[in-house]
């Protein structure tokens, strides 16, 4: 999983469960 503007080594828990969260908004 990457994300923009973050390193994709620098995936936590919490920042996953919030880019899902996000995800979830925009679709």
């Amino acid at each position: 999983m990457t994300v923009p503007g973050k390193p994709s080594d620098d995936l936590a828990p919490g920042t996953q469960a919030s880019i899902l969260k996000q995800a979830g908004l925009e679709r």
